[in-house]
């Protein structure tokens, strides 16, 4: 009796076939994973936001920190000067009150001046002018790194820096200005402004 060999059937390309549609899916799986991400990293930052705009590259025109320095100085002089001119009355009644209170009120007080400084600076640098009437009479001005016009908070928080560093460190602290390029002290570089020249290239 004749032995029958199997009959093979022919080779099907279905496996493979279907092999690669898998992996197309896989593909296509981890495509749309990607895009996923990518579509909730960016929901994270505000549309259209670029590279990180610092005051090196807002500005790099030297002509922005030309004698800045001495301006700066100048203008915290001039406003010093009209700050005890308002503040002279005001000192003299309080000094009276508090000998005649045994100097209960000599704390208090002491706030309310500080408080008024807090109020002239960063009220000043906080307006439309973003600068006091000495830095407007000395022709600087206070930006923020990205070149626009601080606001209240910010230019709140650069003075709140500026007196705790002053009571920490002393005003050496200040001679940072001296070894960068911006001339920016670190009351600055913490709130994120720079003084400036008022220059027709500022951005509003």
């Amino acid at each position: 009796m004749r032995h029958r060999e199997p009959r093979r059937k022919p080779s099907s390309t279905l496996p493979t076939l279907s092999m690669g549609k898998a992996d197309g899916r896989e593909r296509a799986d981890d495509q749309g994973d990607r895009a996923h991400e990518n579509r909730h990293e960016s929901a994270g930052r505000p549309h259209g936001s670029g590279p990180q705009t610092t005051a090196g590259t807002t500005f790099a025109d030297p002509a922005y920190v030309s004698d800045i320095v001495f301006k700066r100085i100048l203008a915290h002089i001039v406003d010093s000067a009209i700050l005890l001119a308002i503040m002279a009355p005001i000192g003299v009644f309080m000094i009276l009150t508090a000998v005649a209170t045994f100097g209960l009120l000599i704390l208090p007080f002491a706030f309310a001046f500080l408080a008024m400084r807090f109020l002239y600076y960063a009220g000043f640098t906080a307006s439309d002018k973003s600068a006091t009437p000495g830095m407007r009479m000395l022709g600087i001005e206070l930006r923020t790194a990205a070149g626009g016009r601080p606001d209240f908070l910010q230019a709140f928080l650069r003075l709140a820096v500026y007196y705790v560093l002053i009571g920490l460190l002393t005003p050496l602290i200040l001679l940072v200005v001296l070894f960068n390029a911006q001339r920016r002290a670190i009351h600055d570089m913490v709130s994120e402004t720079v003084v400036v020249n008022r220059l027709a290239a500022a951005t509003a």
